[in-house]
């Protein structure tokens, strides 16, 4: 398949693939935002190509047996130092899963061999996954995969890791982040469809879920939480 370069996995009739942008055709990317357009309400064509363009790879779920893309999630690699200490962290851009594909673990295949392939490469840096969480299910990514993840309901924020998240945040997003509530809120992004992401009363007795509600109660209008985890193998 044209630009694929790093891995593919198969699995419950999805194929996932990691491919770098500059490689995605017309169709593709049409294809990507025509599915963003049924969970989304606000899109705008032209800020959404702009955002792909800018990332190095995505990671594409499709259809096994006709190549149809069902998700996908744009991914790239930030840098920046704080108190003096060199750091990386991959940002995760748009993503996305048709929610009449969902499987258990069909990002997670190819996103975490690329992650750690580098994370472990570069044992020198401090590694971090950046992500902003539109709703909950995206933030519950984090207490899936992680023991240290923040904002948590667990633990406040090290002091170093509040650093480089105020750090990317302000790099991604400027004025729009404020870093007393680690809320993102950009009054032209685009947000959940009524329906989509709504919080009902038997998901709110979930921990993380109802942390995620109190912590960016402006999801329902497209406001993010901002949120960093390590990049450590324990």
């Amino acid at each position: 398949m044209p630009g694929v370069f790093k891995a593919m996995r198969e699995q419950n009739g999805l194929r996932s693939e990691l491919c770098e942008t500059i490689n995605l055709s017309t169709a593709e990317t049409e294809a990507m935002f025509r599915l963003m357009e049924q969970y989304f309400d606000g899109l705008d064509k032209e800020r959404f190509q702009a955002d792909l363009t800018e990332k190095r790879w995505v990671i594409v779920l499709r259809e096994s047996s006709d190549d149809t893309i069902r998700g996908f999630s744009s991914i790239t690699l930030m840098e920046a130092d704080v108190a003096g200490k060199r750091f990386k962290a991959f940002y995760s851009g748009d993503t996305i899963i048709d929610r009449n594909c969902w499987r258990p673990f069909s990002l997670e295949k190819v996103w975490t061999p690329l992650v750690f392939s580098h994370a472990l490469a570069d044992p020198a840096s401090n590694w971090y996954w950046f992500m902003v969480c539109k709703g909950f299910r995206t933030y519950r990514y984090f207490p899936v995969h992680f023991h240290s993840f923040w904002p948590s309901p667990d633990a406040p924020i090290p002091v170093f890791e509040k650093q480089v998240l105020d750090t990317l945040a302000v790099i991604r997003f400027g004025c729009h982040y404020d870093p007393e509530t680690c809320v993102v809120s950009c009054p032209a992004d685009y947000r959940l469809k009524p329906g989509v992401g709504d919080i009902l009363p038997e998901k709110s007795k979930n921990r993380f879920v109802h942390f995620f509600d109190i912590s960016n109660p402006g999801w329902v209008n497209g406001a993010e939480l901002a949120c960093i985890t390590p990049l450590r193998l324990d």
